[in-house]
């Protein structure tokens, strides 16, 4: 079993549905680091790579310590903790799992929305980002702290 302080390893692989994707060679733990942010680099806005971190804060992540190759799922098994600039596992992985991540939950309003494509119950369709949202849509997600405000007009 993983140890909650080890990093799971990551790994860039084909993905049938998106065409290439990422994912884990060991087994992780819920909450367990998959990834840093740390050495992401600040962008003037949204692009089809870019991570949102803070209102007006968005990071280009670089290879496999970012996120830039993480696939949005309507039911991610990872989630971004902004303020810390980490990724992390949400359920029990194994190695070989998709690491994926619920882009709304980061992204208020994304440069390139998309049709989702993971087939989950209750599944988006449309994936444009938080602010084309309900808050129904969005109950049971993580939300990053950034989206929570923007949602709530403090912004």
């Amino acid at each position: 079993m993983a140890l909650h302080g080890e990093r799971c390893g990551l790994r860039m692989t084909a993905d049938p549905r998106y065409g290439a994707g990422v994912t884990t060679v060991r087994q992780c733990v819920p909450g367990q680091v998959l990834a840093y942010l740390a050495g992401g680099v600040p962008v003037s806005g949204p692009s089809r790579t870019s991570v949102q971190v803070d209102v007006d804060r968005h990071l280009e992540s670089t290879g496999i310590e970012g996120v830039r190759y993480v696939n949005h799922s309507c039911a991610p098994t990872a989630v971004l903790d902004t303020g810390l600039l980490v990724l992390r596992a949400v359920r029990e992985l194994v190695a070989g799992d998709s690491v994926t991540l619920f882009y709304p939950a980061t992204e208020w309003d994304m440069a390139e929305p998309f049709t989702c494509l993971c087939q989950e119950n209750g599944c988006l369709g449309r994936v444009a980002g938080a602010r084309f949202l309900s808050d129904a849509q969005l109950s049971g997600y993580r939300v990053s702290a950034h989206i929570q405000r923007l949602r709530s007009g403090a912004c």
